[in-house]
């Protein structure tokens, strides 16, 4: 496989395996393409200070597009682009996600160094309701350091948003999504995600997938879709694995993306990733 110049891989279930490491096969076969001059980014629905963590693994000089690709910049840099919903239309998102049953979360990107502010309402406010408590309050928990509880997000939220993150039972996430399409059109990019017990459905720029990093980095590149490739195991992924011309979706990807004409790796397990990108020359 030749003239590729420019990957895209996704983090969780691509690059780590289903115990959150990278594969030594993995990190050499990345380190030997950098080396011959091939631009790798992690392109992720992570947001910037945790996929930080596993590009500081790598240790090699990526960038990383967080936030299903709301936001690039190299690590440690300043942000190359960063596209954001204002105020009034996270407002109106986290006001219409809680009336659909989905449990909202407004992300802001404070400043280069990885910052975030996480507005939510009180994850407790939801367990009498349907929602998936255990995983709102671990993650509520976990990371309390960066959380702003307010009452009410279609009311309190203050600033502009680089995603909103609504959580969901994964047998309501395809009607949730589709009820936020119908109501806010072109206005702002839905994209799903499904997890093991529970779903994603995020609100972002309109302009916002996986693709806009790479779409980004080929004009500013001179580059042509054959000369990109993307690897990624979910629904987030989607946009950037139809834009590359040499798309692939790993072995434990979910079945939505068996329907894209792309090649199948072998599992995240398996080093799928490693043995695609030991093809390339």
């Amino acid at each position: 496989m030749k003239d590729i110049r420019l990957i895209g891989i996704d983090i969780d279930g691509t690059l780590l395996n289903s115990a959150g490491k990278i594969s030594n096969p993995t990190l050499a076969q990345m380190r030997r393409l950098h080396d011959l001059g091939v631009q790798l980014v992690l392109v992720t629905g992570r947001r910037y200070l945790t996929a930080a963590d596993i590009c500081r693994q790598l240790n090699l000089p990526l960038l990383v597009a967080s936030n299903n690709g709301a936001s690039l910049r190299p690590l440690g840099g300043s942000t190359l682009y960063r596209e954001e919903l204002d105020e009034a239309a996270t407002r109106q998102v986290c006001g219409e996600a809680r009336r659909l049953g989905g449990f909202p979360w407004a992300f802001i990107e404070v400043n280069d160094a990885g910052d975030s502010i996480i507005y939510c309402e009180e994850p407790t406010d939801a367990d009498s309701e349907g929602y998936e408590y255990d995983y709102l309050r671990a993650y509520f928990e976990y990371w309390r350091h960066y959380m702003r509880v307010v009452s009410d997000l279609s009311a309190e939220f203050v600033g502009a948003s680089v995603e909103v993150v609504v959580t969901v039972p994964p047998n309501h996430a395809d009607r949730l999504a589709d009820a936020l399409r119908a109501r806010f059109g072109g206005q702002i990019s839905v994209i799903q995600e499904h997890s093991r017990g529970y779903s994603q459905v995020d609100a972002a720029h309109p302009s916002v997938s996986k693709a806009l990093p790479l779409k980004r980095l080929a004009e500013k590149n001179n580059l042509r879709p054959e000369n990109i490739m993307a690897v990624g195991d979910n629904l987030n992924d989607l946009e950037m694995l139809e834009y590359a011309g040499y798309p692939v979706a790993m072995g434990n990807a979910h079945p939505g993306l068996f329907e894209l004409d792309c090649r199948i790796a072998p599992t995240n397990d398996e080093d799928g990733l490693a043995h695609i990108l030991a093809e390339i020359s």
